[in-house]
């Protein structure tokens, strides 16, 4: 029974598309310019399509996220949501080493003084968002060397604040 579940799952269109997906992306992320937002979203879709899934090599999600990594494409991204979800996803797809580790340097750089992440360094106004914050939290969670840090202490309070706060709108 678990042979013909494999079979089919691996034979399934959205399957073979991420398989086809992944080889051509490896070709296009030096290409892929800081300010490409739509190629940064393309990435994190696959990403989270490979993560979904689960029908990956090894190799080839290993050689991914070096390659990610080589074209220094997380501390190009000024979007401090993409930055976190691409950190996120490298690590939930089994993928760590030094230079995660400095990109969780240079994102925890990027908090602010109530303990907040602003959604992007490029913009003047630096204010904190909620959204923001969660993500670059769970990222931060998601490795053991950061997960018990101090800084990450203001953040749970600011995350606590701003959810308890009587000004939210209706998004947060």
């Amino acid at each position: 029974i678990l042979t013909n579940i494999r079979f089919f799952h691996y034979k399934n269109s959205y399957v073979e598309q991420i398989s086809k997906d992944l080889k051509e992306r490896d070709l296009l992320l030096s290409k892929i310019k800081s300010n490409d937002i739509d190629s940064v979203l393309d990435l994190l879709t696959l990403l989270a399509r490979l993560n979904y899934f689960k029908v990956y090599s090894k190799e080839g999600v290993d050689f991914l996220s070096k390659e990610i990594i080589k074209a220094n494409l997380i501390d190009r991204t000024s979007n401090l949501k993409y930055r976190a979800m691409l950190l996120f996803y490298i690590r939930r797809l089994g993928y760590r080493n030094i230079f995660s580790d400095r990109c969780l340097k240079n994102l925890k750089e990027c908090q602010n003084s109530d303990g907040g992440w602003g959604s992007d360094i490029s913009l003047d106004s630096n204010e904190s968002d909620i959204f923001t914050t969660l993500l670059v939290f769970r990222s931060f969670l998601m490795d053991d060397l950061w997960s018990g840090k101090k800084f990450l202490e203001k953040t749970k309070n600011y995350l606590s604040e701003a959810h308890l706060s009587s000004n939210q709108t209706n998004e947060e």
